[in-house]
């Protein structure tokens, strides 16, 4: 599994009711709160250094070259903190169902997402 993504794997097992809440902050950003401000300066310094890493990767040509580094940026984390929130709600169910471990489930999944970005 890739650095970040267990990373991040990690950080899901190891705090359920902080990523619960990461997933509700949607909720601090509308229009109305008082800190939304805060809140968007923060989305977008980090979607601008997973937008730098992207760049950087297709400088050194470990990423492909035909992706814009931004939309990248934005899709994945849309992607993967979806992921990780529905396999937080539904994912033991559904990983047994399937018959499915759920640590496999989850690097094959990230990597699915993540060799999609690698130059060949």
């Amino acid at each position: 599994m890739y650095l970040s993504s267990a990373g991040y794997y990690k950080f899901y097992l190891e705090n359920p009711c902080l990523f619960r809440l990461m997933n509700k902050i949607g909720y601090f950003k509308k229009e109305n709160s008082p800190h939304r401000n805060e809140w968007l300066d923060y989305d977008n310094n980090m979607f601008k250094g997973i937008e730098h890493i992207i760049a950087s990767g297709q400088k050194d040509g470990s990423i492909r070259k035909d992706i814009d580094p931004r939309m990248t940026a934005y899709s994945i984390a849309f992607t993967t903190t979806g992921f990780f929130h529905q396999l937080l709600e539904t994912g033991k169910t559904y990983t047994f169902h399937f018959h499915l471990g759920e640590k496999k489930f989850v690097e094959y999944s990230l990597h699915l997402i993540l060799d999609s970005l690698k130059a060949k």
